[in-house]
């Protein structure tokens, strides 16, 4: 396997890890949201808005891993002849 498609497949792997924290994020931002609809008249528990907050900063991780994987990939595809 080549640097270049070592590097590609760890960019999708990154990419892949940020979609999978999005969509977490958002299960939980949904759970959180359904209890404070007015025909709910809820609250959203402690545990969910933990979950989200924990979610969320998982999603900020993966986003800031992907962008950084990012700059790596297109740092060193700059250099290849074309």
């Amino acid at each position: 396997m080549t640097e270049f498609e070592e590097r590609r497949i760890k960019v999708q792997n990154a990419m892949k890890n940020e979609q999978n924290a999005f969509e977490r994020r958002q299960r939980f931002f949904q759970k959180i949201i359904k209890p404070l609809a007015p025909e709910d008249g809820g609250a959203p528990t402690i545990a969910d808005i933990e979950e989200l907050n924990a979610a969320n900063e998982d999603y900020k991780a993966a986003v800031a891993e992907t962008n950084f994987i990012l700059d790596e990939f297109t740092s060193a595809t700059a250099d290849r002849p074309k």
